[in-house]
């Protein structure tokens, strides 16, 4: 198991304390100066509160000063309004939001803003905006990039 792979194993509990999913973790640098960055988010959006006190709950464990040292940085962070949308638990988090999708059918790329009804583990189902009737299911596969939609 590697450094990153053990780092997530430690803190994604941490991270569950307080509501939060763990969307990614990058650790860069070297030893002696590494730095960690931890993308977090809720089904209601994280708060700069909830990633400062998640911040302090990952600094005060001691099996990440014996992986990494003393000397790094830690940065816990929302994935912002633009961050690609690529596994069913980041679509579980945005549940009932608007998106916008860019995705594959046959040979052509096309675009969708609508509801997020649901996520399985094949699909998302997006609804048209003003069309109750007109749910569109998005294979994984064919999805080229989901955005949450910006409301301007």
């Amino acid at each position: 198991m590697d450094l990153a792979e053990q780092i997530r194993e430690l803190i994604e509990p941490e991270i569950r304390l307080y509501g939060a999913e763990l969307l990614d973790l990058q650790l860069r640098g070297k030893p002696g100066r590494y730095r960690l960055y931890v993308i977090a988010d809720t089904v209601d959006g994280i708060t700069i509160a909830q990633c400062t006190e998640i911040t302090r709950r990952i600094l005060n464990l001691p099996e990440l000063d014996d992986l990494l040292g003393s000397n790094f940085v830690l940065e816990v962070s929302s994935p912002g309004v633009d961050w690609p949308l690529r596994t069913r638990r980041e679509f579980e988090l945005k549940l009932g939001r608007e998106l916008e999708v860019t995705y594959r059918e046959e040979d052509q790329e096309k675009k969708i803003r609508g509801e997020l009804m649901a996520a399985d583990d094949e699909a998302i189902l997006v609804r048209a905006p003003g069309k109750s009737e007109d749910v569109l299911r998005i294979f994984y596969s064919q999805i080229v990039k989901a955005v949450q939609a910006l409301p301007w």
